[in-house]
């Protein structure tokens, strides 16, 4: 029986891209965006491994983040989580943080005004930055 091949598999029916060496793929996704690295590690389990032992990218990607605490990094290095662990750990924090600081709650009147979903708890090195912003506006 003849057996048809997707146009980017070989006759193994391996994808073409998962004969990439591993030292390659990293250089291509140290291109990439976070949100195209997201979606790159989804294409095939075996490239998704390559991606995630890859920790100067997601270190990278992590302190280019504006909102980073460094006490927040410092803890989670010791306690030895990965760079892309604290980066999926502390992403929303991160985020709720930068609009914070962007001033996207300075209007805010109660608890009851704040989004669904969108608080999470901070440290005192966090809240000090945000009154800070405040402050100056």
């Amino acid at each position: 029986m003849l057996k048809m091949n997707h146009p980017e598999e070989d006759e193994n029916g391996s994808s073409y891209l998962e004969c990439i060496p591993s030292e390659l793929v990293c250089r291509i996704v140290d291109y990439l965006d976070l949100k195209d690295v997201c979606s790159f590690t989804q294409t095939s389990k075996s490239l998704n491994e390559v991606v995630k032992k890859h920790n100067a990218m997601w270190r990278r990607h992590y302190l280019s983040m504006k909102t980073v605490c460094p006490l927040d990094v410092e803890q989670d290095q010791k306690d030895g989580y990965t760079w892309k662990e604290t980066l999926q750990r502390l992403y929303q924090k991160s985020k709720v943080k930068k609009d914070w600081l962007a001033g996207r709650y300075s209007n805010v009147r109660s608890y009851s005004d704040l989004p669904d979903g969108g608080m999470c708890p901070m440290k005192a090195e966090d809240w000090g930055d945000i009154v800070k912003a405040e402050h100056e506006r």
